[in-house]
């Protein structure tokens, strides 16, 4: 959803300065002492209206959380624990025009001089049409539609309590990260340019900290914090400390101000949205709690935030207002086209995708201010089906993991749609680097023999390897790519330490633990290795139990090791596991898991459960997967079946599918 800050609309009308005849013989006072040292009380009254009573108006989805999340920091200790008694948060159908005039007249009754007084408003805010004055007002949960003079709550108002305040020597914060949807009445009258130029004037007590520049929209969106606005989420972190750039234990408005503008546009990119401040650069915002900003920064990961699609109704509907009507049209032919995931075109498209659109509408100057926007939303819908299936990667999700390794088919067109997201937000932007990085390991798992008939294996690998040490020269952090060198195992046995860079990036991942546990078993069979093998796959076993492939495995380990009861409670344990699994999942157990399970049955000398999961897996492939081939005979062998040995094998060389090179070396192998 989208957001424009009222202040640049109308509410620094209150920052007006008095008039020559208003301050002619009067003595210019100094601002108040810092609050710590003049002794003085702060209190605050906070509104976020996300739901109005207004069904015409866009709501916002996250106001409301903005000014709880304000409220939270200046009941902790880095806000200085101020009591809930000198707070007041308004939200939603609390917001109402009465409750605000009462909340902020007690403000000022409460107030003495050398207080602190803040004023936080997150929600809508227009202005008037009818008078050539333009009035502005903050747009309450009960305000009417339109008529804002019989209802909304008026600037010309909130101007006279801000001048009181002043007045008597209280220090006044303004915080606005409000929004003008272009449905509210007189947006199209281009209310906020009318009144932006009064930004500048301020009276000496006023700090103004603003969510963005007077003809831009500030964002809010999932990615910040589980639902907040871009501003407000990064607001609170810079109140925390994280802003201190001097590390002397404060946050002042001038650093206040850098963090915020560094920040912001960068995650808000490439729609444009660049809060700044007003007020003296010195004014002291906050004191640092050492111990409350180190849990802060635990909570955080460091990094940005996920880059995701913005909702963005409020934008759209005043961007949208001088449009024509083929614009208009064009434009929710784009958006249907983004919600139908129709990204760019294809052989099998129908009709125009979002690429196409996407062409013709940034053209069009008549949306000019909705072109960031579209870019970044266009952007993030190429994105996301990587992205997710990358996640679900990092998950050890079956399907995913299956799918990936022997099924990578599905996500062929998954590196196109990366490079052209990469190519919107360009280089500068903080994705690109990650995005090329998955872009190469996609075209890495679409580098095989189907798409390549007549390249050699050596020619297929040395691609694949050519990929992904190009996607690592972009995000060397990237523990996806260096699991992918797994692949290569079979032909180059250096590939471990690419495996535990893997796991070093990600050490909760379980697949990561399985495959190093793999690498560390096939260089080496002596004790040591096969005591790091077992290392690894119980950890992925801890982090996920439910993952089968260690099952499969860690009998054989424990053999190794000479621990024969070890193994067959392994095996055991996973012959359970995967009946349990697929009973609840009400699925048919996979050709690859039968063969395991066969395997397991067989070294338990289970012998008649063996042949039958075993006859199954080769009846689900007709042929097409030869391992359940040399299990199955090697029941027959154990059992002294020479006859259903020799029509197994012969079967096996007559009807498989694999390739002549791989039968006669199986067959060679199995005589």
């Amino acid at each position: 959803m989208t957001k424009t800050t009222l202040l640049f609309a109308t509410l620094l009308l209150l920052a007006t300065p008095l008039s020559a005849q208003d301050t002619k013989g009067a003595t210019p006072r100094a601002a108040p002492p810092p609050l710590e040292e003049a002794g003085g009380r702060l209190r605050a009254v906070l509104v976020g209206i996300s739901d109005d009573q207004d069904p015409g108006s866009p709501d916002l989805k996250y106001a409301h959380r903005d000014a709880e999340a304000f409220a939270d920091w200046l009941r902790s200790p880095a806000g200085g624990s101020v009591p809930d008694n000198q707070i007041t948060v308004l939200t939603n159908k609390d917001a109402t025009s009465g409750k605000m005039v009462a909340a902020l007249d007690g403000l000022i009754v409460a107030s003495k001089p050398g207080d602190e007084a803040i004023i936080y408003f997150s929600g809508h805010g227009d202005v008037e049409r009818v008078t050539k004055f333009n009035l502005g007002y903050l747009l309450t949960y009960d305000s009417p539609p339109a008529v804002y003079a019989a209802g909304a709550f008026s600037l010309q108002y909130l101007q006279a309590i801000l001048s009181t305040l002043s007045e008597n020597d209280v220090r006044v914060f303004i915080i606005t990260d409000a929004c003008r949807a272009g449905k509210l009445a007189g947006s199209e009258f281009g209310g906020s340019k009318a009144t932006s130029t009064q930004l500048a004037k301020q009276f000496a007590n006023e700090i103004k900290i603003l969510s963005c520049q007077p003809e831009e929209f500030s964002l809010e969106g999932e990615q910040w914090g589980g639902g907040r606005g871009c501003f407000s989420y990064h607001l609170v972190d810079a109140l925390y400390g994280m802003a201190d750039a001097n590390a002397d234990g404060t946050v002042n408005l001038l650093e206040l101000g850098r963090y915020l503008e560094d920040k912001v546009p960068t995650e808000a990119a490439p729609h444009s949205q660049i809060p700044f401040t007003v007020g003296s650069k010195a004014t002291k915002i906050a004191s640092l709690n050492a111990d409350a900003l180190a849990q802060w920064r635990q909570q955080k990961d460091g990094g940005a935030v996920d880059f995701k699609k913005i909702d963005s109704r409020g934008l759209e509907d005043l961007a949208l207002a001088k449009a024509d009507t083929n614009v208009l049209e064009m434009y929710h032919a784009f958006t249907a086209a983004l919600e139908a995931g129709n990204l760019m075109a294809t052989d099998s498209t129908s009709g125009k995708s979002a690429d196409d659109y996407y062409k013709l509408l940034v053209q069009e100057p008549s949306i000019a201010n909705l072109h960031g926007l579209m870019t970044r939303n266009f952007a993030a819908a190429l994105m996301d089906e990587g992205q997710q299936v990358i996640n679900r990667f990092l998950k050890t999700d079956p399907a995913t993991v299956d799918n990936i390794w022997a099924n990578p088919i599905k996500y062929d067109h998954v590196p196109a749609q990366l490079h052209r997201a990469a190519e919107l937000l360009g280089e500068k932007h903080y994705v690109y680097k990650n995005l090329k990085a998955k872009e190469y390991f996609f075209l890495a798992k679409k580098t095989r023999k189907e798409n390549h008939p007549d390249w050699s294996l050596d020619s297929i690998f040395t691609l694949k390897k050519q990929y992904l040490n190009a996607g690592l020269a972009h995000d060397s952090t990237a523990a996806f790519l260096y699991e992918s060198f797994f692949e290569f195992l079979i032909i180059d046995s250096t590939i471990q330490p690419y495996l535990s860079q893997a796991v070093a990036l990600a050490p909760n991942w379980a697949l990561g633990h399985s495959e190093l546990a793999v690498t560390y078993n096939f260089i080496g069979h002596d004790y040591d290795a096969m005591s790091k093998s077992l290392q690894h796959y119980l950890k992925a076993i801890q982090l996920d139990s439910n993952f089968l492939s260690p099952y499969r495995h860690i009998a054989w380990m424990y053999e190794g090791l000479g621990k024969a009861e070890d193994a067959r409670f392994a095996r055991e344990t996973y012959i359970r596991k995967v009946k349990e699994k697929y009973q609840h999942e009400g699925t048919s157990i996979p050709a690859y898991e039968l063969n395991s399970m066969g395997n397991a049955f067989w070294r338990l000398k289970r012998y008649r459960e063996a042949e039958l999961v075993l006859k199954e897996a080769i009846g689900m492939t007709n042929g097409k997967y030869p391992n359940p081939f040399g299990n199955l005979l090697m029941t027959f062998v154990d059992q002294g079946k020479f006859e259903e040995y020799i029509q197994t094998f012969e079967r096996y060389c007559t009807e498989t599918h694999a390739n002549y090179t791989q039968r006669k070396v199986v067959c060679e192998k199995l005589a």
